[in-house]
């Protein structure tokens, strides 16, 4: 049973120039996807954000995970190569129906986005009773 597919991908292009701030690169974090008996969990990689920079919204189907970090050079120092640039971060995902939309509770910790799909009572995994003659 799945709760939800990847949707797009961002690609990861950028040319950095020598003596120029960092360029933001688009980037397209890794996902793994977890199944419980009550829920799903997605774990989306955000290392560098800070939780005020993480953004998720849902549009009909379509959750989006979406967030940017910035790097800022030490005092007295400037950069003159790095391929460690700000980066903004952007992954969708299309939802199935076996999800509780208004129940999806979502935790930044570590640079680890943890979102929590409970599924529909209709989803759930449940014994039943088998009669005996």
């Amino acid at each position: 049973m799945s709760c939800c597919t990847p949707h797009s991908d961002v690609s990861h292009t950028a040319t950095p120039a020598k003596h120029s701030p960092a360029p933001t690169l688009p980037v397209r974090p890794a996902a793994d996807l977890w199944e419980m008996d009550q829920e799903f969990v997605l774990q989306v990689e955000l290392p560098g954000v800070a939780p005020a920079n993480v953004s998720l919204t849902l549009e009909k189907n379509v959750l989006t995970v979406s967030g940017s970090s910035t790097r800022t050079p030490p005092d007295g120092m400037s950069l003159l190569s790095g391929d460690q640039g700000n980066r903004t971060y952007e992954r969708t995902f299309e939802l199935s129906d076996q999800i509780e939309r208004q129940q999806i509770d979502a935790e930044v910790k570590n640079g680890l986005l943890t979102i929590r799909l409970p599924k529909a009572q209709v989803a759930r995994k449940q014994n039943l009773p088998v009669r005996q003659p």
